[in-house]
């Protein structure tokens, strides 16, 4: 029995690398949703961050959980005046 591997195309792996850094998406989420080993996807992203460049987005999952509490914090005040 041989096992095929699937061909991407560079645009492909770069649109899902998009999707996991601008969204801030976990890895493996977005893997499940195009069926895609999470394994597989983290390599690409390597990769891309090393050809792209890193970016703010760099962050851990429990600074975006918290970057993301304080914009909904910040939404919900809304404008304030001042006196």
């Amino acid at each position: 029995m041989s096992v095929s591997s699937r061909r991407y195309t560079q645009e492909f792996k770069d649109e899902l690398c998009r999707e996991v850094i601008s969204a801030s998406k976990p890895i493996k989420d977005v893997a499940v949703a195009y069926g895609v080993c999470p394994e597989t996807l983290r390599n690409w992203l390597v990769k891309y961050r090393e050809a792209n460049g890193r970016t703010e987005t760099d962050l851990t999952v429990s600074e975006r959980v918290r970057l993301k509490e304080l914009e909904r914090e910040i939404r919900s005040s809304g404008p304030r005046r001042r006196p």
